[in-house]
């Protein structure tokens, strides 16, 4: 969040998004093994869980980014913004901004990347632990599985980051490692056993690296930077400190590290971080878009404000009722309903806002070399080159020709989104005609 409010005031807090895939991938992989273990485990119910964890807020924050939005975006804008919310429905909000060109700051579902790579993750990694459990495999060997895996996922990492580093930085196969990291955590059959001074002298080794990797972690915030080979290696710095911190099998847990993470303003942060990290991208983003000329002290109080008032509000009335309730076992088919019903809604809005406010020449169109727009046979023709810069004052632009009226033709294709905008009726009705 730091990061996001300016990169100047915590450089290395773009590795938070690190940090938490591996935090994330031991928390779930630890409940599972926990379920095969009393042999409880089911699909229905481990995906009932994500459903009341993510959905209610996710759709709740979407929405209400959508509407505000709407009113305070410029046409170009507020259908790039249809076309995100999107592909962030169906958890692919990482695909697109690997094929968007340049810098999308002003968009404020962005940060949603990471759960749609989380939720990508969760999709596959829960079969691999049923096949391991129905086929009897030991902890260690899927420990040396999943290590095997973390590798081949890093190497790629280090690899695909100085082809591309924003392919490097969006997809799942160059992020799986983080979670892994976790997940083998989770997996790896520690024992504890042993006699009181073994005990003892093993609390204050695993003390002593919580400490050290609490180091790490601060120290990474510090010298690492977005800017040369990130993610890269350099990533490997925060992941590690994470898993000094979290992977140790002792119950005894009194040393520097916990006290501090067990702070009540440490554990309330905490608590409250999934609301955090969904509002405080799009607050920046909307407040950045309307208010760019305010003073600059202004707009981070603002921004702030904004961002602890929101989530603070969603965490207390919505995200934990919500939660609470749907994920009793006797609502599984209702929270499969809404979230059913929360995605599509999510897709028919975020299509329609991106087909509406966005005037775009589909491929088809453009082999056939048209796309026309009004129906007058004696009007005057105008075309205006271009694609994305076309596209931004396209919708004004038409309502331009349809007052005049001129006949206006669209060559250009824009490459700011996944989603296909149809061809009007006229596309369809003027091919041979603009041929000829």
């Amino acid at each position: 969040m730091l990061f996001h409010l300016d990169r100047e005031l915590l450089p290395g807090g773009i590795t938070g998004v690190d940090i938490f895939f591996v935090i994330s991938g031991y928390l779930i992989t630890s409940i599972v093994i926990r379920d095969f273990d009393k042999e409880r485990f089911s699909f229905a119910r481990f995906y009932q869980r994500r459903i009341s964890r993510i959905s209610p807020l996710f759709f709740l924050v979407s929405i209400t980014i959508l509407a505000v939005t709407a009113i305070l975006y410029q046409d170009y804008d507020f259908a790039l913004v249809g076309s995100s919310l999107a592909v962030a429905a169906v958890s692919l909000a990482n695909m697109q901004f690997v094929f968007l060109p340049g810098e999308f700051e002003e968009l404020p579902f962005v940060h949603y990347w990471s759960l749609s790579i989380e939720e990508q993750y969760y999709l596959i990694f829960p079969l691999i632990l049923f096949l391991a459990d129905r086929y009897r495999g030991s902890r260690k060997s899927l420990s040396i599985f999943l290590s095997i895996a973390a590798l081949l996922s890093f190497i790629a990492c280090i690899v695909l980051t100085e082809v591309d580093s924003e392919w490097a930085f969006f997809l799942l196969p160059t992020r799986a490692w983080e979670l892994l990291a976790g997940c083998i955590l989770a997996v790896m059959p520690f024992s504890s056993k042993g006699d009181n001074s073994s005990s003892v002298t093993n609390s204050r080794i695993d003390a002593l690296l919580a400490s050290a990797g609490l180091v790490v972690i601060i120290a990474s915030q510090f010298m690492i930077h977005d800017n040369t080979g990130f993610p890269g290696w350099i990533v490997a710095f925060p992941v590690f400190g994470t898993v000094l911190v979290i992977g140790r099998p002792q119950e005894s847990r009194a040393g520097v590290a916990e006290r501090l993470l067990s702070h009540p303003v440490a554990v309330l942060i905490g608590k409250a971080s999934y609301s955090l990290y969904l509002w405080h991208w799009p607050v920046y983003a909307i407040v950045d878009y309307e208010l760019i000329t305010m003073p600059y002290a202004s707009l981070l109080i603002l921004k702030i404000i904004l961002t602890v008032t929101l989530s603070v509000a969603s965490y207390n009335w919505v995200e934990k009722p919500v939660r609470s309730s749907l994920n009793r076992p006797e609502r599984q088919r209702l929270s499969y309903l809404l979230f059913a019903a929360g995605t599509v809604v999510m897709l028919v809005a975020g299509y329609w806002a991106r087909s509406t406010y966005s005037v775009n020449a589909s491929l088809g169109s453009t082999r056939k070399a048209e796309v026309a727009f009004n129906e007058h046979n004696l009007a005057p023709k105008r075309l205006l080159a271009g694609d994305s810069n076309e596209s931004m004052d396209g919708v004004g632009r038409n309502e331009i020709a349809r007052e005049r009226p001129v006949n206006r033709h669209v060559p250009g294709v824009s490459d700011h989104d996944l989603l296909p905008v149809p061809d009007s009726k006229l596309d369809k009705e003027r091919p041979q005609r603009m041929a000829e």
